[in-house]
């Protein structure tokens, strides 16, 4: 496939390596009935290294950049307490990856804020009504929540 490009052969394959193990590691999930009790999120601090093979085409640039190769990039949110309505669905949006912390403890519960001495506070908006489909557009959802768009 990449007869030419050594770099590219060897980038995806590490990649092909990667997806085999989420497939093993969500069909074990479904196997022992964990599934159903899941949130599974796969994300990413950065663009692709595009010296090693990578590429983040159409976007210009790559990780250690700040063109949006570089700071842009996918996520999927699937497993089974993602509401069935949502399954599938694109969204359109940006979010950070730190707002996960404050997604993730909504999630569990718990208050994302616990270190009352904390030399500043949380910087992470909770985003699990618009992952949910609560809210369809992430504006008018961190309109609700007071944050200024």
């Amino acid at each position: 496939m990449f007869t030419n490009d050594t770099k590219r052969a060897i980038f995806s394959g590490m990649v092909s390596f990667v997806d085999d193990i989420v497939k093993n590691v969500s069909e074990a999930l479904i196997s022992s009935g964990l599934w159903n009790n899941t949130l599974f999120v796969w994300s990413n601090d950065n663009g692709s290294p595009v010296t090693v093979g990578g590429s983040n085409h159409p976007l210009r640039g790559g990780k250690s950049s700040n063109w949006e190769g570089g700071v842009r990039v996918p996520a999927f949110v699937t497993g089974g307490i993602l509401p069935e309505h949502q399954r599938g669905k694109v969204h359109d949006g940006i979010m950070h990856i730190t707002d996960w912390l404050s997604t993730f403890c909504t999630i569990a519960g718990i208050e994302a804020n616990l270190e009352p001495n904390a030399p500043a506070p949380l910087d992470s908006i909770n985003a699990w009504d618009w992952i949910s489909g609560l809210y369809v557009c992430l504006s008018i959802y961190l309109s609700v929540c007071g944050v200024i768009c």
